[in-house]
């Protein structure tokens, strides 16, 4: 959790405030955000695309600019160090 909270700017009380349910409930949290994120910014545009060839490269440009935005800290991986 320390590594959670120093990568955060939240003390662990916050933490555990906002999630009662300790790492568990943050990691559900955080799956919940990258699904909806993936759902609304990648799979469905994919679906509702009319030419694959403009879809594709709009996939890949936005896969891109959120993987190296470099303003997220990956909470998965920070839980998942102490697994």
């Amino acid at each position: 959790m320390s590594a959670v909270s120093t990568a955060t700017g939240l003390g662990k009380g916050s933490l555990y405030n906002f999630f009662p349910g300790g790492k568990d409930e943050m990691l559900q949290a955080v799956l919940a955000h990258i699904e909806s994120w993936f759902e609304s910014r990648i799979f469905l545009p994919l679906e509702r695309a009319r030419n694959p060839e403009e879809a594709v490269p709009h996939m890949l440009k936005e896969v891109t600019a959120n993987f190296h935005s470099g303003a997220k800290a990956c909470l998965v991986g920070q839980l998942g160090r102490f697994q």
